[in-house]
């Protein structure tokens, strides 16, 4: 018995002593965590949202995220949807679902960033903004 308490000892120790976790998670978890999903208007109502964790982006000031910047030419002739092909919003809730939802698409290689939607009355407004479709 002191033998495999002693190897529960140690392992348990072992543990106490990371500050890093490895979750697994999949594409079908984050769409679990959405609860609207939308082509992205961003570019149409950018003044709606607040933009954070946009380092995959080009901003276009420091509030603005550019969509069309790496996808397509500048043309002032596009109008503002044009930009936003391509894109996606999930709107996920709160801030802990935010967060999970943006690890999950970057761990699978999507672009995204989140968006703090200023026209929900809720505590809950967080959004995804990303490349991500959901297949279906």
């Amino acid at each position: 018995m002191k033998l495999n308490n002693t190897n529960h000892q140690a392992k348990s120790k072992a543990f106490a002593m990371s500050d890093k976790f490895t979750l697994e998670f999949s594409l079908d978890d984050f769409i679990s965590l959405s609860n609207t999903i939308t082509g992205s208007f961003y570019s149409q109502q950018d003044d709606r949202f607040e933009c954070y964790n946009t380092e995959q982006f080009k901003m276009i000031d420091e509030h603005t995220i550019d969509l069309q910047a790496k996808r397509v030419p500048k043309n002032p002739e596009y109008p503002k949807a044009k930009q936003d092909e391509g894109y996606y919003m999930y709107w996920v809730g709160s801030d802990l679902n935010s967060l999970i939802a943006l690890k999950i698409l970057r761990a699978a290689g999507h672009k995204a960033c989140r968006l703090w939607d200023l026209a929900h009355d809720s505590g809950d407004s967080w959004v995804l903004l990303c490349d991500f479709k959901e297949k279906g």
